[in-house]
């Protein structure tokens, strides 16, 4: 129905900061060097965590090409693929995971099946009807909602048509479609759940969740870098592609004032979120293959998250959700 091409997550961000940012000091995350790191082999991929029992966040579940996801055991703390789904995700907290089905019902809906991870019970919601699919489950960071981009096939291509949110309490979704959305967009929380931003032409865009309305345009910054969070801990900054008239690749955007705070040169091939602050997520080349790490705003490496071999970033694509405890 629909083959899962982590557009949203590993194309979505670039980053290994070289150049000092003026918003706060680059201090070592505490959590980050507390302890001897635990080692965990990921099945199905070649790549390696590196665990601290303190860290702030954990990888709750992975990605990979062709429709293959794996999901944390939280009492056997192992990860087990789930058939029949083309991603799962899961909740801040981790007390949920949320899992997109890669085929329609036999009425015809896409679906999110919503997991209580503490006791394995599971309930299926209807996203969208047939030919839409909805993917690219992003929670809000209070866990009260999941939004989903909504797409259509076109001329051999999905393209992006709005989005769909679910509300977790009431076990409802809700579809909003966006007549002007860009095709190739991707609908992520703003840092509430009340808001949504995506890519709009040379800028990043702001929707309000419950109706799809347009409150703010940022222009001339690019569209949004990161996996599940382009947007800082504290809401205040935006990472994005910079616009092609700059040599560099990442821009850091002040939120409040829409203003591009630094242009960041790097070599690093994708941004998977946010650590804290002043610390990202970045996925970076050594020595033949890669690294996720926790890097600080100066381009200094805290730790190593996982190597990853080249064939888990190339060819299976593998992406890593981190979740915050």
């Amino acid at each position: 129905m629909v083959i899962f091409s982590l557009r949203a997550r590993v194309a979505a961000g670039v980053v290994s900061f070289a150049a000092a940012l003026a918003i706060a000091p680059a201090v070592p995350a505490a959590s980050a060097v507390s302890a001897e790191p635990v080692e965990i082999s990921l099945p199905g991929t070649g790549v390696t965590l590196f665990e601290n029992s303190a860290d702030r966040l954990h990888v709750t579940s992975y990605n990979l090409s062709r429709n293959r996801t794996y999901l944390r055991d939280r009492s056997r703390d192992s990860f087990a693929r789930k058939a029949n789904y083309s991603e799962y995700t899961v909740s801040p907290g981790g007390g949920r995971a949320a899992g997109v089905s890669t085929s329609y019902t036999s009425a015809g809906f896409d679906t999110l099946v919503l997991l209580e991870r503490g006791t394995g019970k599971s309930m299926m919601i209807n996203t969208v009807r047939k030919p839409l699919t909805a993917s690219y489950a992003f929670w809000s960071r209070d866990g009260s909602k999941i939004a989903l981009t909504a797409e259509r096939k076109s001329g051999g291509k999905w393209r992006t048509v709005g989005y769909a949110v679910v509300d977790v309490a009431a076990r409802v979704s809700r579809y909003i479609p966006v007549p002007d959305v860009d095709p190739a967009g991707t609908f992520r929380w703003a840092a509430d759940s009340t808001h949504l931003i995506v890519e709009h032409k040379d800028g990043v865009r702001f929707h309000r969740a419950g109706d799809g309305r347009v409150v703010r345009h940022i222009a001339k910054v690019g569209p949004p870098a990161g996996g599940e969070e382009a947007l800082s801990p504290s809401g205040r900054l935006l990472t994005t592609w910079c616009p092609i008239r700059y040599a560099e690749k990442v821009c850091v955007i002040d939120r409040a004032t829409g203003q591009i705070k630094n242009r960041v040169p790097t070599k690093a091939e994708s941004l998977w979120g946010w650590w804290d602050e002043s610390h990202v997520i970045a996925v970076v080349p050594k020595d033949g293959g890669y690294q996720a790490v926790v890097g600080d705003l100066r381009g200094r490496t805290v730790r190593v998250l996982a190597e990853i071999s080249s064939s888990a970033y190339r060819t299976d694509k593998v992406y890593l959700s981190f979740t915050r405890k």
